[in-house]
């Protein structure tokens, strides 16, 4: 079992009926962590529990300066968890605080970017889509009006027809009217 100094410390104080707390971990945002395989589960042997009263799970700061540096916390799924816990290390040094710093904010600065770029994608994809559309929907209307117009031709035509055949049937029926009336 690997137990650092500074937590027997605490442990003491907090036996004397004083909350020392390392790092001021009571009452701060409990830091995001990871799940690293050399330093996980609970910390037994301890008498350190959380707000719950349980015996705190050891878990590994991953965002800002704190980055890598060890602490336990509570046990409990992420919505449940208490705020109180306890750094197992020492502060980084703050050179590399500083640097840890500058790192996150190059990488949420790269993943602003990164999601600007999809957003930007996905709206060209949107747009060509509907550009897609609305060329098919243009073509197809083209396509109607030729229909419409071909068989507004042909109504035309066939119109055009009978009205010469109406005349040469009256022009015959009249014809023969007028000739049959002048026997």
């Amino acid at each position: 079992m690997v137990t650092s100094k500074k937590v027997r410390n605490n442990e003491a104080a907090m036996a004397d009926g004083a909350v020392k707390e390392y790092r001021h971990g009571l009452c701060m945002d409990v830091p995001m962590y990871i799940e690293d395989s050399e330093y996980c589960g609970e910390e037994l042997g301890t008498r350190l529990t959380c707000r719950h009263g349980l015996t705190p799970k050891r878990r590994t700061a991953w965002e800002g300066p704190d980055t890598g540096r060890r602490f336990l916390g509570c046990p409990l799924e992420e919505e449940d968890q208490c705020d109180k816990f306890f750094w197992v290390d020492e502060p980084w040094h703050p050179r590399v605080q500083k640097t840890l710093e500058q790192m996150w904010h190059a990488v949420e600065r790269a993943t602003k970017l990164t999601g600007s770029k999809q957003y930007d994608w996905c709206c060209f994809v949107r747009n060509t889509k509907a550009e897609e559309e609305k060329m098919k929907l243009e073509l197809d209307t083209a396509d109607h009006i030729s229909e419409l117009e071909l068989a507004y031709k042909k109504i035309n035509e066939k119109e055009k027809r009978a009205r010469r055949y109406s005349c040469v049937v009256n022009g015959i029926v009249c014809s023969n009217c007028h000739y049959v009336s002048e026997n």
